[in-house]
């Protein structure tokens, strides 16, 4: 039995459908402001060098990198703020990273929700 849900069959016709967002600007789900196709590139890109210096245990360095995207209304923005808090939590920044935590523990919506609530227990020793 193969691993799908559905399976997609493909018409036969040749031409693309019709879109009308072939002119528009993509945003990538970075939900950030920006002039150009590139700038988002740009944030995209220092998300995951921020990840990177991360994982390499170098918080400091990635800090810079995450506050234009963290706290936007996307998938990127809600990992940057987790991202960001946890690289606040590493650097010993606890009243950043208190911050951080606590705004995605009110968020019941927020991906990171559970995680953040109860890191921010452990913090404010309750």
């Amino acid at each position: 039995m193969p691993n799908i849900l559905a399976s997609i069959e493909r018409g036969q016709e040749n031409t693309p459908p019709d879109s009308t967002a072939q002119d528009t600007e993509i945003t990538f789900g970075t939900g950030a402001p920006t002039d150009s196709k590139d700038e988002e590139i740009e944030l995209i890109k220092d998300f995951y060098q921020a990840n990177k210096l991360l994982g390499e245990d170098k918080a400091a360095a990635a800090i810079p990198l995450l506050p234009p995207l963290a706290g936007q209304d996307s998938d990127f923005g809600q990992s940057a703020s987790w991202y960001l808090a946890l690289a606040y939590l590493k650097t010993l920044d606890l009243d950043q990273a208190k911050k951080l935590f606590g705004e995605m523990a009110k968020d019941t919506g927020h991906p990171y929700q559970q995680e953040s609530e109860a890191i921010l227990k452990v913090l404010v020793g309750g």
